[in-house]
């Protein structure tokens, strides 16, 4: 398969995944976010917080810019749910989201298929678990 057809599989894949979370999450109101995807388990308000922490922090990582929400860290990647006694309403996560996934398919959009699969290398860090790395190639 050419590299330029696996290139936009990939990035369809990960373009089709977010609309699906955003379909998701965006249709819920803010009763409906604060519900436990099981009992005992996290809410899904904390849920689609800390999807867009993690797409946050992957920014940097991949080369497309600084940070656009460092501040959700300690609100969904730090500590556990319910540790935080507010959490930020779902509007507010929603325009994060938007933000910080546009900001990314911008960055994948802008990748030449030559250089998208070579540029970037899956690492581990016992603090942080697995993790892309810049693999140094031009």
């Amino acid at each position: 398969m050419p590299e330029q057809l696996l290139v936009a599989v990939a990035l369809n894949s990960w373009k089709s995944t977010v609309e699906r979370a955003d379909r998701l999450f965006s249709a819920l109101t803010e009763e409906q976010l604060m519900k436990e995807v099981a009992p005992g388990k996290n809410r899904l308000i904390y849920l689609w917080g800390h999807l867009t922490a993690v797409h946050d922090r992957m920014l940097p990582l991949l080369g497309f810019g600084e940070r656009l929400h460092p501040e959700f860290d300690v609100l969904f990647l730090s500590n556990p749910d319910k540790t935080i006694p507010e959490l930020p309403p779902g509007e507010e996560i929603k325009s994060a989201w938007d933000e910080v996934n546009g900001k990314l398919l911008t960055g994948f959009a802008s990748l030449s298929p030559r250089r998208a699969p070579l540029r970037f290398r899956v690492g581990t860090d016992s603090r942080e678990g697995n993790y892309l790395l810049n693999s140094g190639h031009p």
